[in-house]
């Protein structure tokens, strides 16, 4: 599944590969960079998350804004299937560090958050497409969601807002894409 996910920022490229066969089997994530004019690619380093959860789908999304990576994990077993996403900062030329592992902050299991990502000027988006929305009681199932965070001075990520359809309504899978430029959100 090398190239699942792709993600471009001046020279550097991120190539996501969800279902890599590591031990255990959690996917990777590649990132190159372009070295002079020519139209080569260098493998600088592959991220993998510092818990290595089994069947993490480490990877699924991938977006990279400058010198931060984030790396969406929709398919975390260990919190049902309500996903993740992971955070990584380029500290040296080849060298990235595990700064966060995100969860949604009404995660439900399910809900898949982590399925899309964009970053741009320090705010991340998280498109969770499944969470299901209870509206007067009932619910709207895979109604979806997009959670907004900004990076603080200390890299960890403080959430804004959460994004959804008003009113949400059932299978309409919001945040099943999704973008961030210049603080607008897509």
């Amino acid at each position: 599944n090398f190239g699942n996910a792709v993600a471009v920022d001046g020279h550097l490229v991120v190539v996501a590969a969800h279902q890599k066969n590591l031990n255990p089997s959690v996917g990777a994530v590649y990132v190159f960079k372009r070295q002079g004019a020519a139209l080569g690619y260098d493998h600088l380093t592959t991220l993998t998350p510092t818990d290595m959860v089994p069947v993490v789908s480490f990877g699924m999304a991938v977006a990279i804004a400058g010198n931060r990576i984030a790396v969406g994990a929709p398919g975390q077993p260990t919190n049902a299937y309500s996903g993740v996403v992971y955070t990584f900062q380029q500290q040296g030329k080849a060298n990235f560090k595990q700064t966060a592992k995100l969860t949604a902050s009404d995660g439900q299991n399910g809900a898949y958050f982590g399925h899309s990502l964009g970053i741009s000027a320090g705010r991340l988006v998280v498109g969770s497409w499944a969470w299901t929305a209870l509206i007067g009681g009932k619910a709207k199932p895979k109604s979806g969601a997009a959670y907004l965070y900004e990076v603080q001075a200390n890299e960890t990520y403080k959430q804004l807002t959460k994004l959804e359809n008003d009113p949400p309504g059932s299978s309409e899978a919001f945040g099943t894409c999704v973008a961030l430029d210049r603080g607008r959100v897509v």
